[in-house]
């Protein structure tokens, strides 16, 4: 059985009856096969709408988007490079067409899981609160596994380690002008942004998932790095030595602890 095939024998359907909370998700996508049906079948749980700004991708990523309901694919062209301006552009302005038709936005990476057991109904008291713009923890997550095609990541996989550079704004009321910094880790606060006192929702960044898959992955990264990223210092990690990341991955997965 495929992880696609998994889903659709067990994810819900996205239900009205959540409340009248309205939460439309986009996201940046490049051969993402692997994780996405694990993403796709995590966020259908909750936004009715999904966006996909897909980079070209070479795999199954375009075919699995449009095999789940409520998920589209825009594709868009950077001459088979990782230019994080474009990265920006897209996710500083795209999540704009939500204003008047969504509560919330959620605006990340397909590696990158907005979770909280009662995520709605937090989100709805901090709308209820006047909160727009909620703070988030940050965790890079350690399976070290080879995930089954039915697993529930965050649900199944709970250890990780804090990452403070993922204590990423990625829900926010579309109303605010956001203007992220390279890379979406860090943003200007917007004008009328009111953040929670607390950060009781959590981002779960599955890129550790096991050695094989980080290792490899940040390689592919590194192979598509542009001129313009290598010129700022953009995404350079991706090209550390593998012994360098080999390394950073026996740190995580010896400081990991249960988060979830």
């Amino acid at each position: 059985m495929t992880v696609e095939q998994a889903y659709q024998r067990t994810a819900p359907n996205f239900s009205p009856d959540e409340g009248s909370m309205r939460i439309h998700l986009y996201a940046m996508c490049w051969n993402e096969e692997f994780v996405l049906p694990y993403f796709l079948r995590h966020y259908s749980r909750f936004c009715e709408k999904m966006v996909f700004f897909d980079n070209e991708s070479t795999n199954r990523s375009v075919d699995i988007i449009k095999s789940f309901p409520g998920a589209q694919v825009r594709s868009w062209s950077s001459g088979n490079q990782l230019n994080d301006q474009m990265h920006l552009d897209i996710k500083n302005s795209a999540y704009r067409e939500s204003r008047g038709a969504a509560d919330w936005v959620i605006v990340c990476d397909t590696d990158e899981f907005l979770y909280h057991p009662r995520l709605v109904d937090t989100l709805r008291r901090y709308q209820r609160w006047g909160i727009n713009y909620p703070k988030v923890a940050g965790f890079d997550m350690v399976p070290d596994a080879v995930p089954a095609p039915d697993a529930d990541l965050p649900l199944t996989y709970r250890d990780g380690v804090p990452t403070v550079w993922m204590n990423k704004h990625i829900v926010f009321s579309p109303q605010l002008d956001m203007a992220f910094h390279p890379g979406s880790h860090t943003a200007e606060r917007p004008k009328g942004a009111r953040s929670s006192l607390t950060r009781s929702l959590k981002l779960l960044h599955y890129k550790m998932i096991n050695r094989d898959y980080f290792l490899g992955r940040d390689e592919l990264m590194a192979s598509r790095l542009s001129e313009l990223n290598r010129s700022k210092g953009w995404g350079v990690h991706y090209s550390w030595p593998r012994e360098t990341r080999s390394a950073l991955y026996d740190e995580a997965l010896r400081d990991r602890r249960r988060v979830v």
